[in-house]
């Protein structure tokens, strides 16, 4: 007899070219490696996310990597139904393909849903205050506003010792604390009990000095995004906050298009600004990669506001801020942005001076740097007149009528011939400090000259800078706080004696870029150039070579802030997401604002309604704006009524074992508020969200911050990962044995068909796994 084998024929769908791709072992072993190529490089390289601004949940949120899970998951469908008959000895690979299927269907889940955030609850208090104190001022004493808390210290100026202990707290629905009894004790006088009402609606009086309140703070049910910014806006005075997404908005690196002038770091050094557009240059060839980057500059966000607003520069690590001038004021008010380093060197400083600001119209640098405003040549030119030595006094007496100026020193007699004055030079000093009102903290070098006449006997203080304050001691020693003792004798005072630089500007030097230096050495010789905007001078002050720049010039300048960049080597690397940034916003005036335009800086503020660093616009005619850049909110679904925070120490209390945050919980619907508690490694969930210890305060009790995030997808993926393990174990362990006894089986069969047919060919075994059916005859 004679036995014949036939293979059953694959479907014919199996055969198309696209099903044949998908199903290649290649294929899917290609697309595994680069999704690994992919989660490695943006797990790893944070150089790698910086270039491109993605944070590692938003690499993992990017389409790219959902398209190579997508391209995966189909490969797997269409190979294991074309590929892999299921039978119980293949049972192992479809469990692993269906695990592959459930996790990567529970990743593109969880980073496509994922938000994260924190909500800080603020703990209520009581707070001492003296008499006077604002409501912004510093309290004397602060704390937590729950029975058994005591404080106590030594205050002589208001009596001895003061302590406060709370006696009571009573605690309501809507607010942590509705009442508290607060028992004070001055010095040695009985203690009272007093009671306080939140909010410092009834601040007590504990005497004529002292004062208590209870502070309460609103429940919250907001929470504040990790990294998503936004920008936040209202009418001032108003409490209707409006915000706007950022979206776009980098996140690592310095990118700021040209504005006109120098960013620098702490160090000096000009920060330089990466890419402004998501492109990659090839030589010539400019190629856009905003397909794969998240990032553009400038943004654009959209608001209700009357005027636009883009964003034109981000600095994600700031030191602090500088005052720069900068133009945009509605009156005359001359300023320049002035630089001055030492060429060759990293040394150098930039600062803004006004001129008819008296405090900021000098800058002094060992030599003293002077921006004054000029209204008439004549003015000019008494201002450039080289000095007769390093000091000088002009002296203009008017009966009999003389004028002279002379060189002086400390100590010098001068006999005025054919006057009765006698002139004694006492004392010349560098910087006399003025107290006058709208002059307080402005310094000029001024001369103490003792004139002695017949009938007269004085002391004059002759002030270089503003003569118009010279002032006069009589004979008894009184000062002439107006006009002067004797108005017959004048006297001006001018020094050089540590060099002198001046920049002039007037009218003309908007329009002519131009302004006058002045530099005078120490023999009070002055050396005269012109100065362009923008340009550099190179100087020599004291014998040192200098390099002096006016960067801007304003005639209606106005005080701004520039940012100061952190260098890289002395940044935190542990700070909050975007806590130090700080970015440029243009505003541009639109319909009745048209032609109007401000520029400013903006710092980042991590939460908006706590301590936010605002910025206050005013567009002319219009209504005033507050703007602070900060985080998107997201609604928790629930109101946080906070409590307290209490903090466990390992011995010797130098550092924290566990923080646990007491507040109530209120979910939306829900007629009555639970106790709820979140400590370190435990978590709490509220609604669909999780709540967990992110952040503390310092003082250990005053606020605690609570991390707040949503868990879709987790269990798809633990469960994904179990089924790849099960089925792995399954085929290695399971299927060869299944195999071992199909084939024991079909030995066992031809054996006893041998035998009972007499001796015939054998056949080979079949395997249990091939499409073939075998037919024996």
């Amino acid at each position: 007899m004679a036995a014949s084998v036939l293979t059953t024929p694959n479907p014919v769908w199996t055969r198309n070219p696209l099903v044949r791709f998908f199903s290649s072992l290649y294929t899917g072993i290609t697309l595994l490696v680069l999704i690994l190529i992919y989660a490695c490089v943006f797990s790893a390289l944070p150089q790698v996310r910086g270039a491109i601004e993605v944070t590692e949940m938003r690499a993992f949120a990017h389409w790219l990597f959902f398209a190579l899970n997508i391209l995966l998951c189909v490969s797997v469908i269409v190979a294991t139904l074309s590929r892999i008959r299921f039978s119980l000895t293949n049972l192992g690979v479809w469990i692993v393909h269906a695990g592959i299927l459930t996790l990567s269907g529970g990743a593109m889940w969880y980073f496509g849903s994922k938000i994260e955030g924190d909500i800080i609850l603020r703990s209520p208090s009581i707070e001492l205050l003296a008499q006077g104190m604002g409501p912004s001022t510093r309290p004397l004493a602060k704390l937590l506003a729950e029975p058994g808390q005591r404080w106590a210290t030594n205050m002589p100026a208001f009596g001895g010792e003061v302590s406060l202990e709370v006696i009571e707290a009573q605690h309501g629905q809507a607010t942590s604390v509705d009442r508290a009894t607060v028992r004070v004790q001055l010095g040695s006088a009985a203690p009272v009990d007093i009671q306080l009402a939140p909010d410092g609606r009834d601040a007590v009086a504990v005497n004529e000095r002292l004062w208590l309140r209870l502070v309460t703070y609103p429940a919250e049910r907001t929470f504040y995004d990790h990294e998503a910014a936004a920008l936040w806006y209202r009418p001032v005075g108003s409490d209707d906050w409006k915000t706007s997404s950022l979206e776009g908005l980098p996140f690592f690196r310095e990118r700021f298009t040209d504005a006109g002038y120098e960013i620098v770091d702490r160090n000096g050094d000009v920060v330089v600004s990466k890419r402004t557009t998501p492109a990659m240059k090839l030589g010539s060839l400019v190629i856009p990669t905003g397909w794969f980057e998240p990032w553009r500059l400038p943004v654009r966000p959209e608001t209700d506001l009357p005027f636009d607003v883009e964003i034109t520069g981000y600095l994600p690590y700031i030191a602090g801020t500088r005052d720069v001038a900068v133009g945009g004021g509605d009156k005359l008010n001359p300023a320049i942005n002035l630089r001055v380093v030492i060429p060759g060197t990293n040394q150098g400083i930039q600062r803004a001076l006004f001129a008819l600001r008296p405090v900021e119209s000098v800058i002094d640098l060992q030599t003293p740097f002077e921006f004054r405003w000029v209204e008439s040549e004549a003015e000019r030119a008494a201002l450039l007149a080289p000095l007769a030595g390093p000091d000088e006094l002009t002296i203009e007496v008017t009966d009999p009528p003389l004028k002279k100026t002379i060189a002086i020193r400390t100590g010098d007699t001068v006999e005025l011939e054919g006057t009765p004055y006698k002139l004694t030079i006492q004392q010349l000093m560098p910087n006399w400090p003025l107290i006058s009102p709208g002059f307080e903290g402005a310094a000029s070098p001024a001369a103490l000259v003792e004139v002695t006449a017949p009938e007269k006997h004085f002391t004059r203080t002759v002030i270089q800078r503003f003569p118009q304050f010279s002032q006069d001691i009589d004979e008894q020693g009184m000062r002439r706080k107006v006009g002067l003792y004797d108005e017959n004798i004048q006297l001006r005072y001018r020094s050089a004696a540590r060099g002198h630089v001046l920049l002039l500007a007037d009218a003309q030097s908007a329009d002519s870029g131009t302004l006058t230096l002045a530099v005078f050495d120490e023999q009070g010789q002055v050396d005269v150039r012109p100065i362009r905007v923008g340009a550099f001078e190179r100087v020599t002050l004291r014998g040192t070579p200098v390099g002096v720049a006016v960067n801007d010039f304003f005639e209606r300048g106005q005080g701004g802030a520039m940012p100061v960049v952190e260098p890289l080597a002395t940044r935190r690397p542990n700070l909050a997401a975007r806590a130090a940034s700080t970015i440029r916003v243009t505003l541009t005036g639109r319909g009745p604002l048209a032609g109007w335009s401000e520029t400013h800086w903006m710092n980042f503020s991590q939460y908006p309604h706590v301590d936010p660093m605002s910025l206050i616009v005013r567009p002319p005619g219009g209504t005033p704006y507050e703007l602070v850049y900060s985080r998107m909110p997201h609604d928790l679904g629930a109101v946080l009524i906070p409590q307290k925070l209490t903090v466990n120490f390992f011995p010797g209390r130098r550092s924290v074992e566990s923080w646990r945050s007491f507040f109530l919980a209120q979910p939306d619907g829900q007629p009555q508020p639970e106790q709820a508690t979140v400590y370190t490694n435990r978590t709490c969930s509220v609604g669909p969200w999780t709540l967990f210890q992110s952040g503390a305060a310092q003082d250990h009790w005053s606020y605690t911050i609570l991390g707040v995030g949503n868990r879709n997808g987790i269990w798809p993926m633990v469960l994904g990962c179990t089924m790849i393990t099960v089925g792995c174990l399954y085929a290695f362990y399971v299927k060869p044995v299944l195999k071992r006894r199909a084939i024991e089986r079909t030995r066992a069969e031809e054996a006893r068909r041998r035998a009972a047919s007499g001796p015939t060919k054998t056949p080979s075994p079949v395997r249990s796994d091939e499409r073939e059916v075998v037919h024996a005859s």
